[in-house]
């Protein structure tokens, strides 16, 4: 079993900007259809209860107003993804099986560890879905219907 993940980057509604995003990793075991149905019925809601990351400070976007560090645009978010999200899969990874109330250290007052952590693979099953940050800080998934 491998780990698949929803992403939702937060895109300033004004400026198109990308500063952070949030990601749930998931353990599934299903076809790829279904993988994709679950991941999308999410979408719309699970983004309150995924953790946050920031955009790496070795990206920065430049304008005729200067540079920001630590920030893309969307497309941005797309080009460079496996970089932005490989520290946010290794936070993932370290943190999903003891949120899951499993042992991962080894025999502990009785609790067995269990044999296979779940990872993500070199090619993840990953849901995209920006969220519109607007002015008044609401966040509005962008989902097509």
């Amino acid at each position: 079993m491998e780990l698949i993940a929803n992403i939702w980057p937060v895109v300033d509604a004004r400026t198109g900007i990308v500063l952070r995003y949030f990601a749930r990793a998931y353990a599934i075991a299903a076809p790829d259809e279904v993988i994709r149905e679950v991941l999308r019925a999410l979408a719309p809601t699970d983004f309150r209860i995924a953790q946050m990351f920031t955009i790496p400070r070795r990206l920065s976007l430049t304008s005729e107003h200067g540079t920001i560090v630590g920030a893309v645009d969307v497309a941005g978010f797309q080009a460079h993804s496996s970089l932005i999200l490989e520290s946010a899969f290794r936070e993932l990874e370290t943190g999903f099986a003891p949120r899951q109330g499993l042992a991962v250290e080894g025999p502990e007052d009785g609790v067995a560890a269990i044999g296979i952590i779940p990872r993500f693979s070199e090619e993840p099953y990953l849901m995209f879905t920006a969220l519109l940050e607007m002015p008044d800080g609401r966040l509005v998934p962008q989902v097509s219907s």
